[in-house]
This record gives C-alpha cells, sequence and structure tokens, in this order.
C-alpha cells in the first residue's frame, strides 16, 4: 500500500486512501483463501522512489522467501516506473516464483497474457508521473514569480502564516536571536565570538529550535543537530539570507531528475529574487552595514595563497 505526499490526510494515524486500500486487499485475499504475511505501507512516498522503507522491507522478504505473493490495489501503488516494474515483477518475483496480482487491473502473473498487461500499465503510470511532475514544477514556477515561500521548513526567525501557508511572518520568539547576529556584526564581532555568545546564553540552535517546534529536520540542519551548539560557519550563513530583509529568494535548487529526486545548484544569476513579500526581522540600513563588512572580511580571509581562512 502507497500514496503520495500530497494524498495526505495528517490528521489520522492512517490516511483514509491507505485504509481504503487496506480494505480491498483484505477482502481480495479472504475471498481468495490467501493467508495475509503482513501488510507493506508506505506514506508520503512517490511511486517512482527507491528509497521506501516498507518497499524495501517487502523485497528483501521476497528475497528470503517470506511469502509467495504479493497483492496490490493497482500495479502504479506498487511502483510508477518501468524499470521498477521490470526488475523485481518481471524478474526477481519471477526467479523466487512469486505471484504478483492487481486487484482493480486484472494483472496476474500466474497467467500467461499479464505481462504484456503490466507492461502497458507500466508505460501509462510512468507517464503520468512525468506529466505530474511537470505541472508540478510549473506550479512551483509560478508560485516563484510570484514571491511565494514554498519551502516545507521557514527560516530561522520565520513561521509560516496559519492563513497562509505560502506566506511568513516573524517567529518573535527566534527573531531577536537573529536581530542579535547582525548587530553583533555590526558592532565589530568576529563569527566565531557571536558563536560563542549565543552559545553561552543557552539559545538553541536552529536545527534543535525547528525540531522543538514539531519539524521534521534534515540535509544542512541534520548536519548541525549532531554538532549541538553554534559555530562560526552557522553564524555565517544568517547574514546572507535576504529573507530576513523581506526578500523571497526561489529557483536557488532544481530537481535534476524526478525519478532519483536528485537536485542541483542554480546559478545566483538565475535566482528569483521578490523583495518586500513579507515583514523584515532586519532594517536596510543594518543589512547594508553587515553586507559592507562580511564583503571586507571576505577579502581579509584570503591569504598570499587566495586560499579562504577562517576569521
Amino acid at each position: 500500500m502507497r500514496l503520495s505526499k500530497e494524498d495526505l490526510d495528517k490528521g489520522n494515524a492512517e490516511s483514509e486512501s491507505i485504509q481504503n486500500q487496506r480494505m480491498i486487499l483484505d477482502e481480495y485475499a479472504s475471498s481468495h483463501g490467501w493467508e495475509i504475511y503482513d501488510h507493506y505501507i508506505d506514506e508520503d512516498f512517490s511511486g517512482s522512489d527507491r528509497s521506501r522503507p516498507d518497499f524495501n522491507r517487502m523485497i528483501e522478504d521476497a528475497k528470503n522467501g517470506k511469502f509467495n505473493i504479493v497483492l496490490v490495489k493497482t500495479q502504479s501503488r506498487f511502483a510508477r516506473d518501468i524499470k521498477v516494474v521490470e526488475d523485481y515483477i518481471h524478474n526477481l518475483f519471477k526467479e523466487k516464483k512469486i505471484r504478483f496480482v492487481s486487484a482493480l487491473e486484472g494483472i496476474d502473473t500466474m497467467r500467461s497474457d499479464s505481462e504484456l498487461s503490466s507492461h502497458i500499465h507500466a508505460v501509462f503510470d510512468e507517464t503520468q508521473l512525468t506529466l505530474l511532475s511537470q505541472n508540478i514544477r510549473r506550479s512551483f514556477d509560478e508560485k516563484a514569480k510570484r514571491g511565494q515561500f514554498f519551502g516545507s521548513m521557514p527560516p530561522f526567525g520565520y513561521k509560516k502564516d496559519p492563513n497562509n501557508k505560502n506566506h511568513l511572518i516573524i517567529d518573535e520568539d527566534a527573531a531577536p536571536v537573529v536581530r542579535t547576529i547582525f548587530e553583533m556584526v555590526a558592532a565589530g564581532s568576529t563569527y566565531m565570538q557571536i558563536a560563542q555568545h549565543l552559545n553561552s546564553c543557552g539559545y538553541l540552535i536552529p536545527s534543535e529550535y525547528k525540531k522543538q517546534h514539531g519539524y521534521k529536520v534534515n540535509g544542512m540542519y541534520d548536519r548541525h543537530m549532531k554538532i549541538g551548539k553554534w559555530t562560526r560557519d552557522m553564524v555565517r550563513t544568517f547574514i546572507s539570507n535576504e529573507v530576513y530583509i523581506g526578500t523571497v529568494v526561489n529557483h536557488k535548487s532544481t530537481v535534476l531528475n524526478f525519478r532519483t529526486k536528485k537536485k542541483g545548484n542554480v546559478p545566483k544569476s538565475e535566482h528569483i529574487k521578490i523583495p518586500n513579500m513579507h515583514e523584515p526581522i532586519i532594517d536596510i540600513n543594518l543589512w547594508n552595514t553587515v553586507q559592507k563588512l562580511r564583503q571586507t572580511r571576505s577579502k581579509a580571509s584570503s591569504g598570499k595563497d587566495g586560499k579562504k581562512h577562517p576569521l
């Protein structure tokens, strides 16, 4: 059983779609006299995503001969990727003598005519996924041009407007930390001194603060959590972020391959910047002062060898 992020009903422990899939499959298995070995469920995962935890658990169990039938509502619940369908349904399962059945499509690999039907559905499902990916990208591009914020996690110092998830409002609990960073840079403090000050004051690092407020932290935030304290590099990331003067910067990265979810950075010249989209935490005079100092420090931190040296 599987469904994607956009279908989730996060108010339930198990979404309505998953519950419906479970009901259909349980009744189908019962009507055929099949004993259910296990339910494999992935919520919030695309059909092209091979990193689905329960999907991979199912594949391992298949390799170890834990069951002899894989039952799905439709083949798209198993995968929307032709290669995944081929690798597992028509290769691994065939080798392991595992029968694949799609309850609503009539696909049953025990029948000789099933492989063609499976391939036709795989082509259709992958085409649908491609079109969906293109539509999502166009939607994001339109939001970017309008200056809407569409990240999953707002920048530290802001939170999403409860009345408009694409608009940022100031988080009054975190904003003072941002102001402290800019004011201390303007006063001549080094990034290391600022980090030491924030640690001595007991301010939570952004990742820990986000975690305590219910966000899932990963990527850069996750790496910072392992450090557990403010660092010079962490401080440096704040002073060049234009979000703090009310500007939304979009199109900083793009998905290179919707199947692998691999992203690539977009050149700064191609970033989409829309000013005055939300209330600034830092006024423009303080921002300009800090940017001049940042540029001066950047030049000063380069030694004769041309390499950067920390301040």
